[in-house]
Formats: C-alpha cells, structure tokens, sequence
C-alpha cells in the first residue's frame, strides 16, 4: 500500500511524533510511505525525531507567514496546487493530512479519484488556534474527505455536529518509544542518588501551565526537601519559565532541560508525573507515563486524560485548572509510596491498548472499510 501523509513540519510536537512512529512502522510492514511537509526540508527547529530512510520526505518549501488576508489566500492557492501536483504524481493509495490546515488543504487539493483522503483533528477543535477563516472552510470542507479521525469521542461529537464530514472515527494515539533527536543528559549527573523526582514533558508553552506547575511546586517543595522538578521540552516560554525558577526558593531543585532525546529515561525515573494542561488533543506525554507504569496526576481537561487514566484506579484526575486540587493531590502521592506504586502497576498493566501495532491496525482497517464502501 502506498501512504501519504501532510504535515506542516517534522520540527517537535505530538502530530509530528505520531506521524513518524506510523510511518516507521507502516515502511516496517512493507508498505511505501510519503511524508509530504508543507515547510521546507530542514525547519527552524530541525527534524524533532528519526525518520526511517526507507520514508520519502518530499518538503514543498510553502510555510511562509503572510502579511494580509489577501497575500494568505494566494499562499494557500499555492499549497493546495502544489499538495494536488504531488498526489497526481505519488498516487498514493491513502493519503492522510495531519491537523486541522492540512486536512483542509488535502481536502480543496484535486486528487486521483482512487485515492482515499482522511483529515485529523489533533486538539478538541474548541480549543485550536485557528483563523475565523480556517474554522468557517473546516465544516465544509471535510464534507470533501473520505473521513475524519479524532483522537477522542468528545472532539468526535463536536465534529460529527458541526462539521458535515461524511465519516468520523476515533483512533487514539499509540505509545511513542524512542525516536527524539537531541541530546542525552543522564538523571544521575543532576540528581542526587535518593532525591524524588516530579517529571512533565511538553511543549513550553500557555496551553501547559508550567509557569503555575513551578508555583505548585514551590509551595510542596518547602517541606519535601528530597522532591525535584524536572521540565523536559522547549518552547516560546522558555524565558519566563526561566526567570520563574531563578526566583523560587526551591531554584536548585527545579530543573528546565529543554529538548533531550532520553526521556525514556527520565520517565523511568520519576517517581511522579504531572500533567497540567489547560487543554490537549491526546496527550503523548501522559500516555508515555502512563504506559511506563508511572504514578500520574493530570487535569482532567479536554481532551484525552480521561481516555488514558481511570480516576483512582491507574492515575489521578483533578478537576480542571484548580491548582489548589492540584497541589493536594500531588502533596499526598509525594507523601505515599506505596499508593504511587500501585497506580504505576495498575497503569502498566492497561498499557497494552495503546500499543503501536494495535494502533496501526485500526488506522489499517478504516483504509480496508472505506476502499470497500467508498
């Protein structure tokens, strides 16, 4: 089979992660796959994560910003002619866009008519950053695609009644092993040997309120003076968080170590992992916890922590943006050994259902069912 993919960039991010994961696994299988960028080959940031070489990455080089509604709307006359020009010449199979823009673009794009074209939805599409004039083209133009997969069945609900797309599954995101670029920094060069560890992962940015998680910790931190904070990932936060940190009583203890390619390894090693997004799509962070037999305590936002963990059984669901729940929630696991440890046994042994070839196989039967009803 011959799979496609369009996706803005390989630069970081959970889209970006999943995407490389299927296609490394689908050229594993045996299958030809395309990873079509919308940005040029080599993006600011660099390629986030490995890319099997036997995967093409054709990059269109078309990711400039514009300056007017106007100068937009002729970029994107341009990406949609240049996503159809390489679907008439790949002729793929299944061709599916990664985010909202993507599957918008795929959608308007002229393709072979064998082709099947499937959008995705990565966040709860309330939450998305889009344009009032990429909102008002969604609904319509997902009536264009052969279905639409979200990755929970609350942002399933919001698309199959807003949207007129034709079909709408739901396909969680799998376990992401390995695969990050960077460097590897080693926990016992920053830690000392009996110290606790509370780790989060993700992007440095509003949406994940580490400037409020680093208050939480500050206020729990004064009397647990074996607790450390360990932040992984990079962002346009960076120097704020940074700032934050230099003036917590608790500075040594808190630790922002950007970009690395182990964190595997760091998750392995915590003790505790904390979620504290306002929103998520389908959080890769918490699911790679999870799914490492890691005690975890998220929000429970829309969407996705509620799909991974079951409130007291494999992790701790706190109500939405309350820090004050938060903190007493993370106070009492920081305090409890023993409860952190069973809900990392519970969580390790319901990991199985978000397993990469489980994932794959459902992606695998919606291109069987819809080449069979098309």
């Amino acid at each position: 089979m011959r799979i496609m993919f369009i996706i803005y960039s390989l630069s970081g991010g959970g889209a970006e992660r999943v995407t490389v994961a299927l296609a490394n696994h689908w050229v594993d299988a045996r299958h030809e796959v395309t990873i079509v960028l919308l940005s040029a080959a080599d993006g600011d940031d660099g390629q986030a994560y490995a890319v099997d070489d036997r995967v093409s990455i054709e990059p269109l080089g078309l990711d400039t910003r514009s300056s007017s509604v106007a100068a937009a709307l002729v970029a994107n006359r341009r990406r949609i002619a240049a996503i159809g020009s390489v679907l008439r010449s790949r002729r793929p199979d299944v061709v599916v866009g990664m985010m909202s823009t993507p599957s918008i673009l795929l959608a308007l794009a002229r393709a072979p008519r064998s082709a099947l074209r499937i959008g995705t939805e990565r966040i709860y599409p309330p939450f998305s950053d889009l344009s009032p004039l990429w909102r008002a083209a969604r609904p319509l133009a997902y009536a264009r695609l052969d279905a639409v997969v979200a990755q929970t069945e609350q942002a399933a609900d919001w698309l199959r009644t807003r949207s007129f797309a034709r079909r709408v599954e739901v396909i969680h995101n799998p376990i992401l092993e390995g695969g990050r670029s960077g460097p590897e920094v080693s926990p016992p060069s920053l830690l000392p040997p009996q110290s606790r560890l509370l780790l989060s992962v993700g992007r440095l940015a509003p949406q994940k309120q580490f400037a409020e998680l680093l208050r939480t910790f500050d206020a729990l931190a004064r009397t647990r003076p074996d607790w450390h904070l360990v932040i992984l990932g990079h962002g346009e936060e960076r120097d704020l968080l940074e700032a934050r940190r230099r003036a917590s009583a608790c500075a040594e203890r808190i630790h922002l170590l950007g970009r690395i390619a182990n964190v595997e390894t760091w998750i392995g090693r915590a003790d505790l992992f904390v979620l504290a997004s306002s929103f998520e799509g389908f959080p890769n962070a918490l699911l790679e916890a999870y799914c490492a037999g890691a005690a975890c305590v998220a929000f429970d936002c829309p969407t996705g922590p509620s799909t991974i963990l079951t409130h007291d059984e494999d992790g701790i669901l706190v109500a939405p943006n309350d820090f004050a729940a938060l903190t007493d929630a993370l106070g009492t696991m920081m305090d409890r050994p023993v409860a952190r440890e069973a809900l990392g046994a519970r969580a390790l042994a319901g990991a199985g259902r978000f397993e990469i070839a489980a994932i794959a196989a459902r992606w695998e039967a919606l291109f069987t069912d819809l080449a069979a009803h098309p």
